[in-house]
């Protein structure tokens, strides 16, 4: 019989793909096919939305009447091997995804109809689904072309698409995993039907253990006598030993066999019935349309999971588009996905609608590129280069662009929050946002994002970023509830001006400050003008502000113009009470001022010693800060006053000692001095163990003591007599008992073992004062040193807000630059197109002037042959002119010539008729 049919069996199993295969990969394969009409049929016609039917909730009578049109419009659907299980009542639509392309919109084709693109998700009462595609305004070519294709679509600004055979053997096997024996009458064993035109066929596994067999069947309608001279032909080709009976002995057979076919035209209702006497010459689909049909797939397959691998074609919460700044700038898209009860579906990358297995990263959004990337051989995109520098260039504007819709605002601030910054490409990553542009925006977003992320967060509070324990701390006292957040998130939020360092927020905190009424009746506030207009040049006492300002941080903040010094109130003094009031703060004050000062002009202080270090080693003393910077004269001490480390105070002269009344009091050994200066304990002093008693004539009992005995120096007598504490206890100078007493080896034992207390007592007393001073010291050079870092770190803030302000400069301007490259490739567009013109013109004026040129040749061609024939005309008048005198001629000559004769007249007539002739 004559087949005019396709069959080839070279689809084998591709186990690798399969493992990084899925459904939304494989069904994208078939839509591919369907979106690549659209370019090709309407060149520079945007693609339409997708029309998403969901009938999951419907009744089964809708559904029914939705199955009913849809048959009614698209009989392809049911043409091929499923159409008799379709055409049950048991197979329903559950969900139509459909677009179409008006026919104004398409290129100049033979189409007569709109471009139609219908894809349906079937439910079988047994469980099982099943899936349609329809297109039409097919080239039955391009199918073939496609349906043959046996290798994955490779292209280096596209994402890899697997090919018809790949998708089909993947999603059969997974039909025939599920249901290894179909569902009874209503399905049998998964299979992928094909309808191209009048071609129907099929793909399947084959007989063989490995391979996959595709088969297609051209039905296209023919007469008898067209079939067998094709089948004469084909038995004229054939061996002779391979010849079947001859031809003329089986034309019953062959009509049989026609017959057959017609049959089967019918039962793969690609024509309606005949009636008897008639033939099935008519058919019932458009013979350019496109139809696959996979039936057997899982029941718990969702309408997510087949069409998730095409942007649009699913239900999303939400979903934005946003252009770029020129109209030949790509487009961004950002959707939420869908919210379905107990599944959740990851956002995904898009690139031109298509899904992109190992896309860039996202967080929360999903995105949809519309420009170009570069993709490598195995489908992943190449982060690098100018293509990809152009899409996060187009992702950060359509981020900012994004901010001033405060639901899509919020849902972009929680992506940016949970992004961790590892991964390039991201949302978070790119957004590089103008300063100053949208910064409530950004602000009101992130305060909305850290509530939903911790419900539990007080309401009415402020919320500030931090991205380490110095800022954290700071946020603190700034009074403020710190986010930690991670440092690219910081930097965004820096650079967009929601939430500034906080150094500049505090600062500008305080300058809002209203002015304290009670500043005069502070103690020392009066000393604090004095101070700051003694240390700064320039400034006046009117310059010097004190605000109501209830948080810690900062104290002082400098004001350039018009020059002024902004300081918040002190707190009561804890260490020495209200009641004396302590002045304590000032000297605190006038150090953060020399700091805060010294940022604004780096060159204040500078010298040999620093002022700033002079300052800062001082901080405890108000008096020894104004006798720095000239407002207090050194003063002389008391008799109990301690002028260590300090420069407001000195001692005076004292008398010297008598040296031969002098007494020596050695020091404890070394062991009791280390402890009486670590551990601030009281020593007792133990006796000696046998004191040897020495009796004189007249003179009292001697205790001999390694402890106290006289000596000729007196290395002690210079500390003793400066020392502040010295007769403090008992008021008892050191040397007091002894020139009273008289020698203390001539003291009784009770007198000696007072004696030798008190001495212990003082040295207590002196090493507890030393350890005190160091302590005190410690403490100073500690609180110099936060108070230096804490400067440092508000150094580094600026100095890094500085330098972010200008990367925004740079960014802005480099964007600045690229808009005006593209003006000027547009331009330079326009002046060749210009330029075209010009030549079109230039070529048109030189025909014109060609064609003139003829035009005045033939002119002049034409006044030639008017002054011809003007000549022509005039010699006919003179010939007209002798022919009438000729017949004038008789009568005269008779008149004027009486002796001429009658033979003479026809000589004299023949030239002249010969000469009309002529002329004539």
């Amino acid at each position: 019989m004559f087949d005019k049919s396709l069959h080839w069996n070279t689809r084998y199993d591709h186990p690798t793909v399969h493992d990084n295969l899925d459904v939304p990969l494989a069904v994208q394969s078939y839509v591919d096919q369907q979106l690549r009409l659209i370019p090709a049929k309407s060149p520079g016609c945007g693609r339409s939305p997708w029309l998403f039917i969901d009938l999951r909730q419907a009744t089964n009578q809708r559904r029914l009447e939705h199955k009913a049109e849809l048959l009614k419009q698209f009989p392809a659907m049911l043409a091929g091997r499923h159409w008799e299980q379709l055409s049950q009542e048991g197979w329903v639509p559950l969900c139509i995804v459909r677009m179409s392309v008006p026919r104004r919109d398409l290129a100049a084709t033979s189409a007569s109809e709109d471009l139609e693109l219908c894809n349906v998700i079937w439910q079988c009462e047994a469980g099982p689904l099943g899936l349609s595609f329809y297109s039409n305004n097919q080239n039955t070519q391009d199918v073939m072309n496609y349906l043959a294709c046996n290798t994955s679509e490779v292209s280096n600004d596209a994402p890899k698409v697997v090919d018809f055979g790949v998708a089909s053997q993947f999603l059969v096997q997974l039909g025939r995993k599920t249901y290894p024996r179909g569902a009874g009458k209503l399905l049998e064993r998964a299979e992928v039907s094909i309808r191209t035109g009048l071609q129907v066929g099929n793909c399947k596994r084959s007989t063989s253990a490995s391979g996959w067999e595709m088969k297609i069947t051209d039905y296209t309608p023919m007469t008898f006598e067209e079939y067998m001279e094709a089948e004469c032909e084909r038995w004229a080709s054939l061996p002779i030993s391979s010849r079947p009976v001859p031809l003329p002995e089986s034309e019953q057979v062959l009509h049989s066999r026609f017959m057959t076919h017609e049959h089967l035209r019918i039962a793969n209702r690609l024509a309606v019935p005949w009636k008897p006497g008639q033939r099935p010459r008519r058919t019932i689909v458009p013979t350019n349309d496109f139809s696959i049909t996979v039936l057997g797939l899982p029941a718990s397959l969702s309408a997510h999971d087949f069409f998730s691998g095409i942007y649009g074609m699913t239900l999303v919460s939400h979903h934005w588009k946003f252009p770029g700044p020129l109209s030949s700038s790509p487009q961004v898209h950002f959707y939420r996905p869908p919210l379905e009860p107990g599944c959740t579906h990851p956002p995904r990358f898009y690139h031109r609608d298509r899904l992109v297995p190992n896309g860039l990263p996202v967080c929360q959004l999903g995105i949809n590129y519309t420009g170009q990337l570069e993709f490598s051989s195995d489908g992943m995109v190449h982060p690098a280069g100018k293509l990809y520098e152009e899409y996060k260039k187009s992702l950060s504007y359509a981020v900012q662009q994004g901010f001033a819709i405060p639901e899509l605002a919020l849902l972009l601030a929680l992506d940016i929050l949970d992004d961790n910054g590892d991964r390039d490409g991201t949302i978070g990553r790119v957004l590089r946002p103008t300063i100053g542009t949208n910064k409530e925006h950004y602000r009101n977003a992130f305060q909305s994002a850290w509530s939903r992320r911790n419900p539990l967060l007080p309401s009415g509070q402020t919320f500030y970023p931090c991205a380490d324990a110095l800022e954290e701390g700071l946020v603190i006292d700034c009074g403020l509830i710190p986010m930690p957040v991670f440092p690219h998130v910081r930097s965004i939020l820096m650079q967009s001006g929601a939430f500034p360092a906080v150094a500049t927020y505090a600062r500008t905190e305080l300058l809002k400050a209203p002015p304290s009424g009670r500043a005069t009746g502070i103690p020392g506030y009066d000393r604090l003008q004095r101070g700051m207009v003694a240390m700064l040049p320039g400034l006046t006492k009117e310059g010097v502000s004190m605000r109501q300002y209830k948080h810690r941080y900062p104290i002082t903040a400098w004001v350039e113009s018009p020059k002024m010094a902004v300081f918040r109130e002190p707190e009561p003094c804890t260490a020495h009470g209200v009641e004396k009031q302590c002045v304590c703060w000032v000297a605190q004050y006038l150090c953060d001022a020399a700091r805060e000062y010294s940022v604004v002009h780096p060159e204040f202080g500078t010298g040999e010693t620093s002022l700033l270090a002079k300052l800062s080693a001082h901080i405890t003393c108000t008096n020894c800060i104004e006798v720095i910077l000239g407002v207090r004269e050194v003063a002389d001490t008391r008799g109990d006053e301690n002028t260590t480390d300090h420069v407001c105070m000195r001692r005076k002269a004292m008398s010297e000692n008598k040296p031969d009344t002098q007494m020596h009091i050695d020091l404890p050994p070394p062991a009791l001095r280390e402890s009486s200066m670590t551990q601030l304990a009281v020593n007792t002093p133990t006796p000696p163990p046998s004191p040897s008693r020495q009796r004189k004539e007249g003179s009292p009992d001697r205790v001999k003591s390694s402890l106290i005995r006289p000596t000729e120096s007196a290395p002690m007598d210079t500390a003793s007599s400066t020392s502040p504490y010295e007769g403090s206890e008992g008021n008892v100078p050191m040397h007091g008992d002894v020139s009273s007493r008289g020698n203390p080896d001539d003291m009784q034992m009770e007198d000696l073992l007072a004696y030798c207390t008190r001495l212990v007592r003082r040295r207590n007393f002196k090493d507890r004062r030393i350890v005190s001073q160091q302590v005190n010291t410690l403490t100073a050079e500690k609180r110099r040193l936060k108070e230096k870092l804490i400067q440092q770190s508000r150094t580094e803030e600026e100095l890094r807000s500085a330098l972010m302000q200008q990367k925004q400069k740079l960014t802005t301007y480099e964007a600045e630059c690229s808009n005006k490259v593209g003006l000027l490739h547009e331009k330079d567009s326009r002046i060749v197109s210009l330029e075209e013109t010009l030549r079109g013109r230039d070529q048109r004026i030189d025909e014109l002037e060609a064609s003139l040129h003829t035009q005045e040749t033939r002119t002049r061609e034409m006044a030639k042959i008017i002054v011809r024939l003007e000549s022509q005309l005039r010699e006919k008048e003179q010939v007209m002119a002798g022919v009438k005198r000729l017949l004038e001629g008789p009568s005269s000559d008779i008149a004027t010539h009486d002796g001429n004769t009658e033979s003479d007249r026809p000589q004299d007539r023949e030239p002249l008729l010969k000469r009309m002739r002529t002329d004539s």
